[in-house]
């Protein structure tokens, strides 16, 4: 306990309020330009390092970090994947970095064993790490791919 009561808090806790805060982050980009709706698509080009959202009435694009890819129950982390431009592996060598500093195999590994909420939690805690402004999750091919976003860039479609 510190000098003020607080207890420091354990690597749990930090990727369970990451899981919320990203939740939070996530159910804002839904109401206020419609990310995840029944009309959407996404689209993300690696060589740009950028994801476009387009909507009905408008296209969303923002600059990316590839966090990692879930595939058969398998997580393959961005920072040492064949598929990911060195640029784009920021988010998830943060998230490695951290789970370095709190000795979590599962986010220093570059090939774990995971489901879609674990991953969930390894792209929350790379969003945190780095002050992501959202993160997302699709399907790319035979994979399910889990990016962190910046700033958007809203036009009319």
């Amino acid at each position: 306990m510190g000098i003020f009561g607080t207890k420091k808090k354990s690597p749990q806790d930090y990727i369970a309020a990451s899981v919320e805060g990203m939740v939070g982050v996530q159910q804002i980009h839904a109401k206020t330009w419609g990310m995840n709706g029944p009309e959407s698509r996404w689209d993300v080009d690696l060589e740009k390092g950028e994801v476009t959202f387009t909507l009905p009435d408008k296209v969303v694009t923002a600059d990316i970090q590839v966090v990692g890819t879930l595939n058969d129950g398998t997580f393959l982390w961005g920072w040492d994947h064949p598929s990911v431009p060195p640029p784009l592996r920021h988010a998830a060598l943060a998230a490695r970095e951290w789970g370095a500093q709190n000795a979590l195999p599962r986010f220093t590994e570059r090939k774990v064993a995971a489901d879609m909420a674990t991953a969930w939690e390894f792209t929350a805690v790379a969003a945190r790490q780095i002050n992501a402004s959202g993160t997302y999750s699709g399907n790319g091919g035979t994979a399910r791919v889990f990016i962190t976003f910046g700033p958007l860039t809203i036009t009319s479609a």
